[in-house]
C-alpha cells in the first residue's frame, strides 16, 4: 500500500510539472512578462518569403548505347567457310566479314551460263531467217519431185492404155498408180517446207525462244545473288561485339554470325517522368554524366511507350564528343521541374519536431529594443511555434508550407538551444 502511494504521489508531482510548463509555454507574453537585465540567447534569423512555386533537380539514370546494334547473318544456308574477324575487332562499312561455301552454286551458275548460250543461239537463228543454202536445196527438192511426178504419172497411163488392149497386168496398173500418189504427197510437202523457208520464222517460236533466253538469265541473275549472299559484309563501320560461331559449323538462313555495334556515335537511353520527357523534348541542349564527366548532347527522340518496370519515357539523347565512352554505362541526367505549390523556403536547422510526428519552426511573433550594456542597440523577440508541412528538401533548405506568412522572422538555426515562449537576441537577419 505504501509503495502504490509513493507512485501516485510521483506521477501528480510530474503531471503539476508538465501542465505548469505547457502553461508557461501556451500562454500569450506580454511585453511586460520580460524580465529586465536578463542574459538573452542570441539566435540567427532568416526572414519568410512566401512563393508560389519551387524548382526541384531530380537524377534519372540510364545506359549508353551505340546508335545501331545489328546482329549479322546470311540469308541463306550453308556451310560456313570463314570468320574474318575476332570480337573487338574494327570493320569499315562493306568489309567482308564472313563467307559461306560456294562450289554448288558456282557449278550450277555454268549449267545455267551454258543453256543460255544455247538458247540464244536458237533465238537468232531464228531471226536471222533460212540461209540462201536451205532455200535453193528446198527449190530443187520441188524440181526433182515434180519430175518424178510427172513420169509416174506418164507410167501409170501407159499402164492403164496396156491394160485396156489386154496386154498389162493389174499389178503393174497399181504400182503405177501408187508411186504416182506417192510422188504427189512428197512434192506437196517439198512445197510446204519451200513456202516456210521463203516465208521465215513464226513470231510466236521467236517470242517463245525470246522467253525461254529471259527465264534462263533470270536464273542466272538469282545464282549471283545467292553468291554476293554467301560474303557477310558489314552495312556500316563498327566494332565486332559478339562472335556466335566459327568455322565449319553449318548455319540456318538468318541465323547470327557476329554482332556488330556502330563506332563513333552513342546515345543515352534515359527513363524520365512522362511530363519531364515533353520538356526535355524542347530543349536544345541538355547534359548527361558518364563515368564522372557531362557530356553535351541534344534530346533525339522519345519511345513511344512507357517501360513496364519503371512505368517511365525513355528519351534518346545523342551525345557529343563521347568517344571515351562504351556501351553499356550507367548515364544520369538531372531534371529541373516546376512544382505549383505555395510555400517557402527554410533553412534545415530552422525545423524542430512537432505534435503527432509532425514538424515545426520557431517563429519570432513580437520583437522590442532593448539598449545594452555599451550603448548598442539590441533587438529581442518572443517565440512561438509554427506547424509546417515539408513539400520538398535538399541538403540545406527545405521548402515548406503552414502557418506563417510573408515577411516572417524564423529562427534559421540553434533551435535546440531555445524553447517557444522564450525572449531571444535576435541577430543580424538574413533572408531565407
Amino acid at each position: 500500500m505504501g509503495r502504490l502511494i509513493r507512485t501516485v504521489t510521483v506521477v501528480l508531482a510530474l503531471a503539476l510539472l508538465a501542465v505548469g510548463w505547457w502553461y508557461r509555454v501556451s500562454r500569450p507574453v506580454d511585453a511586460s512578462d520580460v524580465p529586465a537585465g536578463a542574459n538573452y540567447v542570441p539566435v540567427n534569423t532568416v526572414v519568410v518569403d512566401i512563393e508560389d512555386d519551387y524548382t526541384v533537380k531530380r537524377r534519372y539514370a540510364g545506359e549508353i548505347v551505340p546508335l545501331r546494334t545489328s546482329d549479322l547473318g546470311f540469308e541463306r544456308e550453308g556451310y560456313l567457310r570463314s570468320v574474318l574477324v575476332r570480337e573487338g575487332s574494327t570493320v569499315e562499312k562493306n568489309q567482308e566479314i564472313a563467307t559461306l561455301d560456294t562450289r554448288r552454286l558456282e557449278e550450277r551458275l555454268r549449267e545455267i551460263s551454258a543453256a543460255e548460250r544455247e538458247a540464244k543461239a536458237v533465238l537468232d537463228e531464228l531471226i536471222a531467217g533460212p540461209r540462201s543454202q536451205s532455200l535453193r536445196a528446198a527449190v530443187e527438192a520441188v524440181n526433182g519431185l515434180t519430175a518424178q511426178l510427172n513420169y509416174a504419172r506418164s507410167t501409170r497411163e501407159r499402164k492403164e492404155d496396156l491394160f485396156e488392149k489386154g496386154v498389162g497386168t493389174v499389178d503393174d496398173l497399181e504400182l503405177s498408180r501408187s508411186r504416182e500418189r506417192q510422188f504427189t504427197a512428197e512434192l506437196a510437202a517439198a512445197k510446204e517446207r519451200l513456202d516456210e523457208l521463203n516465208e521465215g520464222s513464226r513470231r510466236e517460236r521467236i517470242r517463245a525462244q525470246t522467253a525461254r533466253v529471259e527465264q534462263l538469265a533470270a536464273k542466272k541473275s538469282l545464282l549471283k545473288i545467292e553468291l554476293d549472299d554467301s560474303v557477310l559484309r558489314a552495312p556500316y563501320a563498327g566494332r565486332i561485339a559478339t562472335r556466335f560461331l566459327h568455322e565449319g559449323t553449318v548455319i540456318q538462313m538468318g541465323q547470327a554470325v557476329v554482332r556488330l555495334l556502330e563506332d563513333g556515335t552513342l546515345t543515352a537511353r534515359i527513363g524520365v517522368p512522362l511530363d519531364a520527357a515533353a520538356t526535355l523534348l524542347k530543349q536544345s541542349g541538355i547534359e548527361v554524366y558518364a563515368g564522372g564527366q557531362a557530356y553535351r548532347g541534344t534530346v533525339a527522340s522519345r519511345l513511344p511507350e512507357l517501360s513496364e518496370t519503371t512505368r517511365t519515357a525513355t528519351v534518346v539523347v545523342d551525345l557529343q564528343d563521347a568517344a571515351n565512352l562504351i556501351a553499356g554505362q550507367v548515364a544520369h541526367l538531372d531534371v529541373v521541374q516546376r512544382v505549383e505549390e505555395t510555400g517557402c523556403w527554410l533553412p534545415t536547422g530552422a525545423l524542430v519536431r512537432g505534435t503527432r510526428g509532425l514538424w515545426a519552426c520557431l517563429g519570432v511573433s513580437e520583437t522590442k529594443p532593448l539598449d545594452g550594456t555599451s550603448g548598442v542597440s539590441r533587438t529581442i523577440g518572443l517565440l512561438q511555434k509554427h506547424d509546417v508541412e515539408i513539400l520538398h528538401a535538399d541538403e540545406s533548405q527545405v521548402f515548406v508550407r503552414g502557418t506563417l506568412s510573408q515577411g516572417d522572422r524564423v529562427v534559421g538555426d540553434g533551435t535546440h538551444r531555445v524553447v517557444p515562449g522564450q525572449w531571444v537576441e535576435l541577430l543580424e537577419l538574413s533572408e531565407g
